[in-house]
């Protein structure tokens, strides 16, 4: 069958949704069937990660195809009115001279519409306004202004003006978003569409969540990944993971309202549907829950304090995508793929070329589910965090199929290495590469070095400030 030139794109991405939350990623005890509908008709990528594992400088990566030092957005943006804002951060978030992907597409004649979060910035003190969705590639918003909102009775900005909404958060998104599905279908639309819809679930606090999404965990005595973990918060890890999973039941929910009306408005063959979260998220791994600035999960007086990290839960993120006709259904790739990648990848998907001397740190991975295979590949991901909010770290890592390494400049004695192959949890660091016998220490030193090379190589690539001061580290690692 031929390929449509430029398809429709339906992107549904959501927040702090880990990867092993889905059925199709191996969790028995989600209820997740629309996601799961969606991976046996689409092709799942089992090894995704994001380069950030906080919302804005994950979003501004996927977004802009840049690293956080590159775009300037090192952690989450506080909005106007939260604890943490300063005027500094008014000035914070991507603009028109950073291309994204959107943005690339809107070049090529598609019609883009935002719904959801977008957190890249924040327009409110802004006249000019550099950073609203309408600045960056799409034709129209209906959003939130920033970051964390309740699930219950939103606001949201609509034509401009900030309105309060009654209802579930994500209802009310996926009711706008069903509608503009609906529209496209009646009037046939000339113009391809790419509609990105951003929900808010499973992000914290999870409560109140419909009793429907709720209902499917409540009588469950949940499966945590590290239960033996010294003087963990059992108890409390298990309300946390039943409100978790609810929201993300709640994600599920709203992923079948929208394969259902692309269904009733004939679209479903001419449209990619792709489901990605920004980044992952922990529910008691090695005594930490939340994501990149995680919370000690342990009771007593060690407990609630804040841990920057780049753990893989936290990293690790969902990524499914299906086209119909053309993506071969129900299959499965081990390939290393970064959000950083989305960018060139919809580009290509889309049938767009890229500007003239953009730079773009991913790769595109479009040939990979449309042939089958890819040549020329990565053999490791990096990802950075320059914690700032709450706690500081600064915090750099790369990882291959075996090895990764994570130096924190900020806190040396924090830097870890680990051996994925026979230690998946992380729980040895054998960055000293001490009680190693002498093969198996010879083998993880060389690991170590060559991992140590990688990330110095991406750092300077990428004009991290920190890769000058990479000697004052060194003797921690070798």
């Amino acid at each position: 069958m031929s390929m449509n030139l430029h398809p429709n794109i339906c992107f549904i991405y959501v927040d702090d949704q880990a990867a092993w939350t889905i059925g199709a990623y191996g969790n028995s005890e989600a209820h997740t069937p629309n996601l799961d509908r969606l991976a046996s008709e689409g092709a799942l990528m089992e090894q995704a990660f994001c380069s950030t594992p906080v919302c804005s400088p994950a979003r501004a990566a996927m977004l802009t195809s840049r690293y956080s030092t590159e775009t300037g957005i090192p952690d989450f943006i506080p909005k106007p009115g939260h604890v943490a804002f300063t005027e500094a951060w008014s000035k914070v978030g991507i603009g028109p001279e950073m291309k994204s992907f959107p943005s690339i597409l809107q070049a090529y004649g598609y019609e883009n519409t935002l719904i959801g979060k977008w957190h890249v910035g924040d327009w409110t003190l802004d006249p000019e306004r550099r950073s609203h969705p309408e600045n960056n590639g799409y034709d129209s918003f209906f959003g939130l202004t920033g970051g964390g909102i309740d699930p219950l009775d939103p606001e949201f900005e609509e034509d401009g003006e900030v309105k309060r909404f009654e209802g579930f958060c994500d209802e009310i998104l996926t009711d706008r978003a069903v509608n503009h599905i609906r529209k496209q279908g009646e009037f046939g639309n000339p113009k391809p569409f790419l509609l990105s819809l951003n929900l808010r679930q499973p992000h914290h606090p999870w409560a109140p969540v419909p009793e429907c999404d709720a209902a499917h965990y409540a009588d469950m005595e949940m499966s945590l990944p590290n239960p033996d973990y010294p003087d963990l918060d059992l108890e409390g890890l298990q309300e946390r993971m039943k409100g978790y999973m609810a929201g993300v039941s709640g994600v599920d929910r709203m992923v079948g309202r929208v394969l259902d009306a692309l269904d009733d408005a004939g679209l479903t063959e001419s449209t990619i549907v792709i489901f990605s979260s920004d980044h992952g998220f922990m529910m008691g791994r090695n005594g930490l829950w939340h994501k990149g600035n995680g919370i000690e999960a342990t009771v007593g007086p060690e407990g609630n304090r804040w841990v920057p990290n780049l753990t893989e839960e936290s990293l690790r993120v969902p990524a499914i995508i299906r086209w119909p006709n053309q993506i071969e259904a129900g299959t499965r790739y081990r390939e290393l793929l970064s959000d950083v990648d989305w960018l060139p990848t919809v580009a290509e998907l889309a049938g767009c070329e890229l500007p003239d001397g953009l730079t773009v740190r991913g790769q595109s991975w479009a040939p990979l589910v449309l042939n089958g295979s890819i040549t020329e590949w990565r053999d490791a991901v990096y990802s950075e965090y320059d914690m700032c909010v709450y706690q500081h770290g600064r915090l750099r890592a790369i990882r291959s199929e075996r090895w990764k390494l994570v130096v924190d400049f900020h806190s040396p004695w924090r830097s870890a290495f680990f051996d994925l192959k026979k230690d998946p949890t992380e729980s040895r660091n054998l960055i000293s590469l001490e009680g190693l016998q002498s093969e198996a220490r010879c083998e993880a030193a060389q690991g170590l070095k060559q991992m140590q090379s990688k990330l110095l190589e991406q750092m300077k690539l990428n004009g991290d400030p920190l890769y000058d001061s990479h000697h004052q580290w060194e003797k921690h690692l070798l």
